[in-house]
């Protein structure tokens, strides 16, 4: 009931934007994303990652790649990409928009906070995909520990701010 209903005015609304403000304009991205999570909620992830999938390069073009809406959508398509089961892609593009976040907005803020989180399960995800822990894997346990300890790179920052090191 009330999905169906959400996700036909996600619609309406992302093809009145785009036809009156065309495909690169702001709103129409924001309408994009919310139809895109619209249809992710109601479990078609294939249709909710093509629309990421076309809308986050002309976020990324207009907005800029540090703009927070475009952090903001790039989590939101690797989110849609690891509910399909895209793990090495999701993770992927969560590290980037890790790396992008500790730089501009600082290892406390929480959307850094939740890429970590998601970085890590997408992390998990990919090591349980290839193998897991006791398996014959592409990712050896060793190599799956590293990884986290690569990601614990952002608890490390934080010590490192708490104890006066960085600004």
């Amino acid at each position: 009931g009330n999905h169906a209903e959400a996700g036909l005015l996600h619609v309406e609304a992302f093809n009145s934007f785009v036809a009156t403000l065309g495909d690169d304009h702001p709103d129409t991205l924001t309408a994009a994303g919310n139809l895109a999570h619209a249809l992710h909620s109601q479990g078609d992830l294939d249709e909710a990652a093509r629309i990421h999938g076309e809308s986050s390069p002309r976020r990324r073009k207009v907005l800029g790649a540090a703009h927070p809406d475009t952090m903001r959508s790039e989590f939101n398509f690797a989110s849609t990409l690891q509910a399909q089961g895209s793990h090495r892609e999701a993770a992927r593009m969560h590290r980037e928009n890790l790396n992008l976040q500790i730089q501009l907005l600082g290892v406390d803020h929480p959307d850094t906070v939740r890429t970590s989180s998601a970085l890590t399960r997408a992390l998990y995800d990919l090591h349980q995909e290839e193998g897991g822990l006791d398996g014959d894997s592409a990712l050896s346990p060793q190599h799956f520990r590293s990884t986290l300890q690569e990601v614990d790179l952002f608890g490390a920052l934080r010590n490192q701010a708490q104890q006066g090191g960085m600004c």
